[in-house]
């Protein structure tokens, strides 16, 4: 995953040669681990000075030191989430938690812990442990880390279960190279709410230079921002990452067959309330059906890491191209082809086929895996994201009398309260859970089949 960026960007001989001789007695290494450590601390003090009050984590700051699996020790797949449900009033695992046998909270020292919440069980008799990491890409990453210091060497898995902001349709609306009109209706892919994407891809949306421009007219324009996944900017740990598909595909064939949950009537009148203004703005009659949430694989999709709430048609176009980047660049890449994908495509993807997942953890989490096969030397965990689309990206769009266009902000304003934003996340935590947990419930009644049950030591 992160050799496959190093290799596209030349990383500096001076990484390079750390990650091969990374040992305990290397005295470059423990330098570099102090200021790893160092820099993990300061981090925590600067997220408590900005936001102004005590971050509190499960326990304090001590570090973890690796261990060994016990011989015949059964692999445990790790979920984690991100919202304990401070946003909306819905914990993101808790349908998952419901479902599981002799749930209880993790059995090793608390104190070591930089998660809001981390239990250990079975899940349709599968050990599994289910870890709320606190919303943001850098609370995930200092979770995972936490975890994977003790069990990077027992974990079977991870897969990563939330909601976000979505592209309303595949391709989008509106594109800057052809603002005269918006995607026909017949060749248009609408994206239901609660529609998940299920992806082994994830790509930080922050990492460009945006430059303020002089004036906006339209909300058709080119986003102002490029230099995207540039090494030289953003440094060599890179901006996008990809691991193995296989758990992706395993996930994407579980659920060929699975009826996802429909909306509640509130909601589904409130979507087709948003197609219709779409549908009255330009011109096109878009077939909403009954809205049915949808399966998105990674061919189509993938989530854009950011920690901005961000809202609007060119920010929507710039994700679908980074999406479409990030797509072409592992089905392009060493990785994929010694680990073939069980999909694939006819043609390199743009920004006209794809979907953008706005979220806020998926290149922390990713982030870890990366550096630990790089400067632990660590086996690659099979990873997989899966979101809910819980809201779209932008409103629905309105052409104006001089053929340019505006965001219909009128909308938004109304709706009742934040009837559709609540119902939207409850409906892509319901989804995403049904996609979870009928992986586990289709392998317990293959008997196993397939499942890396013990360690290999």
């Amino acid at each position: 995953m992160f050799g496959e960026y190093a290799e596209r960007h030349e990383i500096t001989p001076l990484i390079a040669e750390h990650a091969a001789t990374n040992s305990p007695s290397s005295s470059k290494s423990s330098r570099l681990q102090l200021a790893r450590n160092v820099l993990i601390f300061a981090l925590i003090f600067a997220l408590s000075v900005v936001t102004g009050r005590r971050i509190s984590f499960t326990g304090t700051t001590k570090l973890l030191k690796s261990r060994e699996p016990a011989e015949n020790e059964e692999m445990i797949s790790i979920i984690l989430t991100a919202d304990n449900g401070d946003m909306v009033g819905t914990s993101e695992s808790g349908q998952i938690k419901a479902l599981m046998t002799d749930l209880h909270g993790e059995e090793y020292d608390q104190e070591r812990l930089f998660c809001q919440e981390a239990l250990h069980g079975y899940l349709f008799g599968q050990n599994t442990m289910i870890i709320t990491t606190g919303i943001g890409h850098d609370r995930a990453a200092l979770c995972l880390r936490s975890i994977l210091a003790h069990y990077h060497k027992s974990t079977k898995e991870i897969l990563f279960l939330g909601t976000g902001g979505f592209s309303p349709a595949r391709g989008g609306i509106l594109n800057s190279d052809e603002c005269d009109s918006a995607s026909p209706a017949v060749r248009t892919e609408i994206v239901p709410l609660g529609s998940v994407c299920v992806s082994p891809l994830t790509t930080n949306w922050d990492c460009h230079k945006c430059v303020w421009p002089s004036s906006v007219h339209s909300a058709c324009a080119p986003p102002p921002c490029t230099l995207h996944d540039r090494a030289d900017l953003f440094g060599d740990w890179g901006c996008s990452y990809y691991t193995t598909p296989s758990l992706a595909d395993e996930v994407l064939d579980a659920s060929n067959d699975l009826a996802l949950p429909l909306p509640s009537s509130t909601l589904r009148a409130l979507e087709a309330k948003y197609w219709q203004k779409m549908a009255n703005g330009t011109g096109e009659s878009y077939q909403v059906g009954t809205l049915q949430p949808k399966v998105l694989p990674y061919t189509v999709c993938a989530e854009t890491t950011s920690n901005t709430f961000w809202v609007g048609t060119p920010y929507d176009e710039l994700g679908r191209d980074y999406v479409a980047l990030v797509i072409n660049s592992a089905l392009e890449s060493d990785l994929y082809l010694d680990n073939p994908p069980a999909l694939s495509l006819a043609a390199r993807a743009t920004k006209r086929d794809t979907v953008c997942v706005s979220a806020m953890e998926g290149t922390g989490w990713m982030e870890v895996l990366a550096l630990e096969e790089v400067y632990l030397k660590y086996d690659k965990i099979p990873a997989v994201n899966i979101r809910g689309a819980a809201d779209f990206v932008h409103p629905p769009l309105m052409r104006r009398p001089d053929g340019t266009w505006r965001e219909d902000s009128a909308f938004v304003e109304d709706l009742a309260g934040d009837v559709m934003t609540v119902q939207g996340y409850d409906l892509a935590i319901q989804t995403t859970s049904a996609i979870v947990i009928n992986l586990f419930r289709v392998r317990a009644m293959k008997n196993g089949a397939g499942q890396r049950k013990t360690s290999n030591k």
